[in-house]
């Protein structure tokens, strides 16, 4: 962790696609995994065996976190996630897919309906990679729990959020730690957040709140009816508007200083 990160907003154009995740083609699977099985981690081999002897069905959790994704080695992920429509659960916690994984994956996620939890973070990502996942929010309506944190979101990748986030009608948690979020952006991602009715945990230490975002959640929260808990640690968030924040909310627990 260190300090709040600011940079220049930068005006780029994304053009996001639905570019449907792979046939399901059983044959060209297991040709793929024939080839490749040798380099494949255990984790990765393992659903490889789910897909080729038509037992998809009994995973309902896929844990992929701290496998080396970078590049080439997230194919074999590409070509089997979309037959396993039916997981609820999928982490991709630090595996280095960066932006480029990101625009790979989007389409998959148009398959995974039944997600009620994503973890994409310590990825680097930026907003590049975040506009092509919010992209596929509208196919995520069950998701209750989004792991962002420690990636380069910036304006662009908050905006994007922020414009996308209501698809997430079932949200519970957003995990948004040390994603370098400037206040120019946090203002309108606060708005975004509090019309999720559902929202019960939000994290946002390390990104630029600022005195101006905190006043701001003093009049959102409460029209947050589900609200429990906060984090606004190294925010830049004065003690004195600490202390109103918990004061004023005293049922919420805050992480903050």
């Amino acid at each position: 962790m260190g300090c709040i990160a600011i940079s220049k907003k930068k005006e780029i154009n994304i053009q996001t696609t639905t570019r449907g995740p792979p046939v399901k083609n059983n044959d060209a699977v297991k040709e793929y995994f024939l080839e490749n099985c040798a380099q494949m981690p255990k984790r990765i081999k393992e659903l490889f065996d789910y897909v080729l002897t038509s037992n998809c069905s009994e995973l309902g959790k896929i844990d992929l976190k701290f496998l080396n994704l970078a590049g080439k080695r997230l194919r074999p992920v590409e070509l089997v996630l979309p037959y396993f429509s039916h997981i609820v659960y999928l982490s991709l916690w630090k595996t280095a897919i960066g932006d480029i994984g990101c625009e790979n994956l989007a389409p998959c996620f148009e398959k995974l309906i039944n997600l009620n939890f994503l973890c994409l973070a310590d990825n680097r990502i930026t907003a590049i990679g975040i506009v092509f996942i919010s992209s596929k929010f509208v196919f995520l309506k069950k998701l209750e729990a989004l792991e962002l944190h420690v990636n380069s979101l910036q304006v662009m990748g908050a905006t994007s959020l922020s414009k996308s986030i209501f698809h997430l009608a079932n949200l519970k948690k957003i995990v948004l730690d040390e994603c370098e979020i400037p206040n120019e952006a946090i203002i309108g991602l606060l708005e975004a957040l509090s019309k999720i009715n559902t929202l019960e945990r939000m994290s946002l230490d390390y990104n630029q709140i600022l005195d101006s975002g905190a006043s701001l959640l003093l009049q959102l929260i409460p029209n947050m009816p589900n609200l429990k808990r906060i984090a606004l640690q190294n925010a830049g968030i004065s003690e004195e508007l600490q202390e109103k924040l918990k004061n004023d909310f005293p049922h919420l627990l805050f992480s903050i200083a």
